[in-house]
């Protein structure tokens, strides 16, 4: 088994393309067969919603664990 990698992509500025690399970067990994686990931190979930999810529709998000400290469950 791999030792797994870490990439953390960031900058406080808006509009530099953080959201659209992060979704290309994952995109591109998993077709060559890596597993990629993509966390949105961003409160407007751009991510998430590019990935056609609608945050609001969702029954736990980041949010609950981070703000309200409830566990994260498999949903």
């Amino acid at each position: 088994m791999h030792k797994p990698i870490v990439i953390a992509l960031f900058n406080q500025a808006g509009g530099v393309g953080k959201t659209t690399l992060t979704q290309n970067l994952g995109y591109h990994l998993s077709q060559k067969k890596y597993r990629v686990l993509l966390v949105d931190l961003d409160p407007q979930a751009s991510l998430t919603s590019f990935m056609g999810l609608e945050p609001s529709d969702l029954p736990t998000t980041i949010y609950h664990s981070l703000v309200r400290e409830e566990p994260l469950r498999d949903t």
